[in-house]
């Protein structure tokens, strides 16, 4: 729950909308998203969440589309 919550967060203080876009445009700002989250002191959790955009990515990739995730 605190990755999830540092996540959403990040979204607003990085001022990156939770929007659709291309799969690879996607993945980029949701690891920058995550780079901000170690930043914070929450990488523990980051890593404690299957799927996640720095250490969770395989699984990922291969959902079918962004609205999986």
């Amino acid at each position: 729950a605190l990755y999830t919550l540092a996540h959403e967060f990040a979204h607003v203080y990085l001022e990156i909308p939770n929007t659709e876009s291309k799969i690879d445009e996607f993945m980029e700002r949701e690891k920058e998203i995550d780079k901000q989250i170690v930043k914070w002191g929450f990488e523990s959790e980051l890593k404690e969440t299957k799927k996640n955009y720095m250490y969770g990515i395989e699984s990922i990739k291969k959902e079918s589309s962004v609205d999986a995730i």
